[in-house]
């Protein structure tokens, strides 16, 4: 049964709200496939697994393809690197959920998760207002684009274990809350495609926090609100090096 009303829980400073019970289909359609194929899940969706009520399990590595918009609520990568790409330059992947809960990247150490491929240059993920949480030890990619504008972008990142990387020409970050960087984990910015020079900006309004032992890798340029914590900042022009607290 679906739970309809959460407990809210205090995760360092910020309340996030437990998920409601999702419907999960696990990958079975190899080392490559469609998305849309609904054989290529288990158990079989009507359609293929896509909305703020559904969560994603892979066990192994897989390049999947889609053509269409995809929601989900939560992506689990038990091991591999998987990939999801698009030829089609207008399509979205995104995470949201129903009742504002965050969505969840649970991606074990070793794996990774790009939700957009690299080569899709304008294909953005954007996380409908909710917050994201980042677990598991593993990667993460955002590639573009996180959010588009103040009304798709999420709120707030909580990396909790792991390392996110943020990594595309023109690539934003519009997080318009906080972005935690919890001990061990790290955040990384990355170089744009030339000609451009490096372009993860995170919003100006964007609090980051770095607890002690997590690391911000920030290779980019732009501007955020406040940086606070007692972790280490290096890569970021007049920031790079500092420990700060």
């Amino acid at each position: 049964m679906n739970v309809k009303t959460l407990l809210a829980v205090l995760v360092g400073g910020f309340m996030f709200s437990l998920q409601a019970e999702l419907t999960t289909y696990t990958w079975v359609g190899g080392s490559s496939g469609n998305y849309e194929d609904a054989a290529n899940w288990d158990p079989q969706p009507t359609t293929y697994p896509s909305g703020t009520d559904t969560a994603l399990v892979f066990t192994n590595s897989a390049d999947v393809t889609f053509v269409k918009w995809i929601t989900n609520a939560k992506v689990t990568v038990a091991k591999g690197t998987v990939n999801f790409n698009t030829s089609t330059s207008s399509m979205r992947y995104k995470g949201g959920t129903a009742d504002g809960s965050p969505v969840v990247y649970d991606v074990a150490k070793g794996a990774i998760f790009r939700p957009v491929n690299y080569n899709q240059s304008w294909t953005a993920y954007n996380a409908s207002g909710c917050d994201i949480v980042v677990k598991g030890g593993g990667t993460v990619y955002f590639y573009v684009s996180l959010g588009e504008s103040a009304t798709d972008c999420p709120k707030s990142m909580d990396v909790q274990e792991g390392t996110v990387i943020m990594g595309a020409p023109r690539g934003t970050m519009n997080l318009t809350g906080t972005l935690t960087i919890r001990s061990g984990a790290t955040f990384k910015g990355q170089p744009a495609w030339f000609p451009d020079p490096p372009g993860q900006h995170l919003a100006a309004q964007t609090k980051i926090v770095v607890e002690e032992n997590g690391v911000l890798d920030y290779y980019t340029r732009g501007t955020f609100g406040t940086l606070s914590g007692a972790g280490t900042v290096k890569n970021s022009g007049s920031y790079a090096g500092w420990v700060f607290g």
